[in-house]
């Protein structure tokens, strides 16, 4: 395949995700007055049990007061809590609330239904041989460590021992388990 039709090929799957998947997952977020940001920060809090607003901005990769911006946003809409760790109170850790739960899931549900609705259309061959094509990609692109640890998805209890970026870098496992060292 030349070049140009790889970038076009690759430009278009972009485009199709972005617009069949994300798009409305974002809708759906909207209708639960959430931006991107928010729910950036709900997926993380969802994804690391007792997380720190400290947490959040090493895993979103923002600035502490960006983070703590976020989470002060999230629970005056009633969507996340800060509770004093029992055993140091200097410590906030955040969870998240049932209606924040249930927006957060409504949104995955909204993501995961539309891919899969894309997934569906394509014959077995071709839904496994896209899967295999799209880890061997994450894993030529991520190579460099730098790269691999900036665009993990540090998904803390969503970790799969099969991840791509798995042993890409070091503590990579850690990062995806809620371990996040300081960037």
């Amino acid at each position: 395949m030349a070049y140009d039709e790889s970038i076009r090929g690759a430009r278009l799957f972009c485009r199709t995700l972005t617009s069949v998947v994300f798009q409305p997952a974002l809708e759906v977020a909207r209708s639960h007055e959430v931006t991107e940001a928010q729910l950036d920060c709900l997926r993380f809090i969802a994804g690391h049990k007792d997380c720190t607003p400290g947490d959040i901005a090493r895993g979103l990769r923002i600035s502490p007061a960006a983070a703590t911006n976020l989470v002060d946003r999230l629970v005056r809409k009633g969507l996340a809590n800060r509770q004093e760790d029992q055993e140091d109170r200097r410590i906030v850790l955040l969870s998240l609330t049932p209606p924040g739960t249930e927006a957060f899931e409504e949104i995955s549900r909204s993501e995961e239904k539309n891919f899969e609705k894309i997934l569906s259309r394509l014959e077995p061959g071709h839904r496994d041989l896209l899967l295999q094509a799209l880890d061997a990609f994450v894993k030529a692109g991520t190579a460099d460590e730098a790269v691999a640890q900036k665009i993990c998805l540090e998904c803390g209890k969503w970790h799969q021992p099969d991840c791509p970026l798995a042993g890409s870098y070091p503590g990579a496992e850690a990062d995806s388990l809620g371990g996040m060292p300081a960037l």
